[in-house]
């Protein structure tokens, strides 16, 4: 190959390259809040829980959805 061919080559490839690394889309936040409830009144039992772990496919930034059956949709722009 003549280096006039692979100059031509490199010039096309490089913009192509750097766009497809220059945008990303924007991350989508959300906070979940809960609804306020009234402690129990009387002598009523109570149940202690914990350490909890979270289990490492649950452990990440991003949002994770059930999908039908056992399947898991990670959102990895919403957090």
């Amino acid at each position: 190959m003549n280096t006039t061919f692979k100059s031509f080559i490199i010039a096309l490839a490089l913009p192509l390259i750097l766009a497809g690394c220059g945008t990303t889309p924007a991350s989508k936040y959300y906070l979940l809040s809960a609804e306020a409830s009234g402690f129990p009144q009387g002598s009523t039992p109570s149940l202690g829980v914990g350490p909890i772990e979270i289990p490492e496919y649950l452990n990440r930034n991003a949002l994770v959805y059930g999908r039908e059956g056992n399947r898991l949709h990670v959102a990895n722009f919403e957090r």
